[in-house]
């Protein structure tokens, strides 16, 4: 991502000298520009300049989560959590045990999606929490006798509708818990996530 956007910001550079140089050509010898030149100079380095921006832009909003492990962890990925899940329609929480979900708001968040019929849990065993929220109206999938524990942990937003849906997929590195959201289409990441949760969906009666 980095690196995408240092590219990005190595080509406005470019793009801006190559301006400086055309506009030393188009006026050899101290020769005043016209206005026509100049009008064209200055278009072309307000598009260099907005084009610089929306790369900053791009790269702030496509950063990963970063969510340091001290003592505010927990209520930051809650916090994170609440905001996510209440971003989109029907959700789709592929997740361990639920233990995270103990938290009051949190809990009451994904209550009122269950209520709305927009709740979609995979975990490989049935919890106290995910029973409640089954009774709550949430859809619970279980892969007790598959025999396998994923380690990936993902909440998929307007899960279901193609294009639309977006995935939050969480795992530390370096110490550092991130948190990268991801479209639908746009990273291979997102679609697996995707299709994981069909997936176990899909599971006959006898796998769970």
């Amino acid at each position: 991502m980095v690196s995408r956007l240092l590219k990005r910001l190595a080509a406005s550079a470019t793009a801006f000298g190559s301006l400086v140089i055309l506009s030393l050509s188009l006026s050899p010898n101290g020769v005043a520009l016209s206005t026509g030149q100049k009008s064209l100079i200055a278009l072309s380095i307000a598009l260099v300049a907005i084009d610089f921006g929306l790369a900053v832009y791009d790269y702030l909003q496509d950063r990963p989560t970063l969510i340091k492990r001290n003592k505010k962890f927990e209520s930051r990925v809650n916090k994170y959590m609440q905001t996510w899940l209440q971003k989109g329609g029907r959700t789709a929480v592929f997740t361990r045990d639920m233990t995270w979900a103990e938290e009051p708001t949190t809990l009451q968040v994904l209550q009122q999606k269950a209520e709305r019929g927009e709740l979609v849990l995979c975990l490989p065993v049935a919890t106290d929490m995910s029973r409640l929220l089954e009774d709550s109206g949430a859809e619970v999938y279980t892969y007790e006798r598959v025999g396998l524990e994923p380690a990936s942990r993902f909440t998929v937003i307007n899960y279901g509708k193609g294009g639309n849906a977006e995935v939050a997929i969480g795992y530390t590195s370096e110490g550092v818990h991130r948190i990268d959201e991801l479209k639908i289409g746009d990273h291979p990441a997102a679609q697996m996530s995707h299709d994981l949760v069909a997936l176990v969906e899909s599971l006959p009666a006898s796998a769970r």
